[in-house]
């Protein structure tokens, strides 16, 4: 199971995400003076989906790459696919990110992914389930038997 940002022509692989996923209250107030000269206000509430990929047990190596690609796509639209090859368009969203050196090794941090559109993976037909050597079977002409038990 891994996942995969991608930016411009800039890819980023990471692997083994524990994943959470919140719903967050976008909550603002607008206030509107009318030509008589009366102040309404005005709520607006807009929800936003994030997901929070926690990755642990990284290579230390790998954190270059991870820095490198967080600061060159910062502010910028990205997508990211996840392992059922769903894509998800949004931005990197933690200020700063926090890397943490659980060993020697080994390291962990967290992004949060905040979603503005998801495109799903468009499901197969039958026909791409099948093996290349074998042909479909057809179920037209059965005999129904029905059991009593």
């Amino acid at each position: 199971m891994s996942v995969e940002f991608t930016y411009n022509s800039y890819t980023l692989s990471l692997r083994n995400p524990e994943l959470g996923n919140t719903l967050t209250g976008m909550l603002g107030t607008a206030y509107r003076m009318s030509m008589t000269g009366s102040v309404r206000a005005y709520r607006k509430t807009e929800v936003r989906q994030r997901l929070l990929l926690n990755f642990t047990e990284l290579v230390c190596k790998n954190i270059d790459e991870i820095i490198d690609f967080i600061v060159t796509s910062s502010g910028e639209r990205v997508s990211l696919t996840d392992w059922e090859g769903n894509i998800y368009e949004g931005y990197i969203t933690n200020n700063p990110l926090e890397i943490v050196n659980a060993s020697r090794s080994s390291t962990q941090f967290t992004i949060e992914f905040e979603i503005l559109e998801i495109i799903p993976q468009p499901s197969l037909p039958p026909e791409a389930m099948l093996y290349e050597d074998t042909e479909p079977m057809l179920f037209e002409n059965l005999d129904i038997m029905e059991y009593e038990g």
